[in-house]
């Protein structure tokens, strides 16, 4: 909870207003990072595919907040489209991918920082 700095001046008889002092709007910039430095969009996660595991069901591909994935035009061993990455620097790590599998074919996971 944020309190905010209110100061009464009990000094000078019948000044009885509270002063605040105004609180600094948030998100506060970060005086470190520069986009300048930045080359374009950095991954923040990886997708790992386990190919024969895959039955095709497409819900990583319909779930995938950040549309990584595609289900792909190749067959695997069993004869299923098996999904394949289309972006992998959109990736954000989050394993929604893996959490809908029912196959347990597919994860996903954050880069260590």
């Amino acid at each position: 909870m944020q309190k905010s700095a209110v100061s009464t001046s009990s000094h000078f008889p019948g000044s009885h207003k509270a002063q605040v002092s105004p609180l600094p709007q948030w998100p506060l910039p970060c005086k470190y990072f520069k986009e300048s430095h930045l080359e374009g969009p950095l991954a923040k996660g990886f997708v790992a595919i386990t190919v024969e595991r895959c039955k095709g069901c497409g819900f990583c591909v319909e779930f995938c907040p950040t549309h990584v994935l595609a289900l792909s035009s190749a067959f695997n061993s069993t004869g299923y489209h098996p999904p394949h990455v289309v972006d992998a620097d959109k990736c954000s790590g989050c394993d929604l991918c893996g959490m809908y599998c029912p196959d347990f074919a597919i994860f996903g996971a954050r880069y260590a920082r």
